[in-house]
């Protein structure tokens, strides 16, 4: 299991351990777990609507970013599916939403 971060924020440096540990795939290199995060976050972001300051230490974000990586890490691919996304996913992101058009 990864380790606890006091102040969970998916733009803290220490995800690039959250992530890995989350994956568990010891083949994947630092800079493409940051090629994920970084794919990940600009999704995150565009869903929502939502800057840096308004995302910063939600924790119920994380999860959500975790569930984004796995599933491009699943299907190799660096780019979110725009087309599905997890209903779980969707209804965590949807409270953060500034996008309500």
């Amino acid at each position: 299991m990864f380790e606890y971060i006091e102040k969970e924020d998916i733009y803290s440096p220490e995800m690039v351990g959250v992530i890995r540990d989350y994956l568990r795939d010891d083949c994947i290199t630092d800079e493409e777990i940051k090629r994920y995060w970084l794919r990940a976050v600009n999704y995150i972001e565009g869903y929502t609507g939502c800057g840096k300051e308004d995302l910063k230490g939600e924790s119920s974000v994380v999860a959500c970013m975790l569930a984004i990586i796995a599933d491009m890490h699943d299907n190799r691919s660096y780019q979110g599916n725009r087309t599905y996304i997890n209903q779980l996913m969707e209804s965590m992101l949807f409270m953060y939403s500034k996008n309500l058009l």
